[in-house]
């Protein structure tokens, strides 16, 4: 069975898991709802928390934005990639599959292009494989060439 799953973006720098679990299985702010499973990742400020019914999911998703440590989370809703089989997970932001370019924007401070790099030919990602990286440092965004569209 699949499950649905949220990520969470926009988590303050200063938090870890266990902040993030406390949080989502606060009694007062989500009543009996919590997560099976969170996947807490420092590196981007974000986590995905998997749940057992699709209402759970809704239900804690249709909060966004919410507070947290002072920083706006922001909650989405992620659909299952039915093609698959599996628990993969893929956003549901109209992208064009076959492109192999990414527009990043709002890059925080600290991150440089080298960074980026990194960041998407982790393991997290899989197989990708970064051809280019044309950083604007000024207006914080760059655009992404991977050397294919997955």
């Amino acid at each position: 069975m699949k499950q649905p799953k949220i990520i969470v973006t926009g988590l303050p720098e200063n938090v870890d898991y266990e902040d993030v679990e406390m949080f989502f299985e606060n009694r007062r702010r989500f009543g009996d709802t919590k997560p099976l499973d969170i996947e807490f990742n420092e590196g981007d400020h974000s986590a995905i928390l998997t749940y057992d019914t699709e209402s759970s999911a809704l239900f804690v998703a249709n909060r966004s934005p919410m507070k947290f440590h002072g920083s706006e989370l922001l909650l989405r809703k992620l659909p299952i990639d039915e093609i698959m089989g599996s628990d993969e997970i893929i956003a549901d932001n109209g992208i064009d599959k076959a492109q192999t370019q990414l527009l990043v924007e709002d890059i925080p401070e600290d991150v440089d292009k080298e960074i980026l790099e990194m960041f998407f030919e982790s393991r997290r990602f899989k197989s990708c494989e970064v051809i280019d990286v044309d950083f604007d440092e000024e207006d914080r965004n760059a655009l992404v060439r991977f050397a294919k569209p997955e």
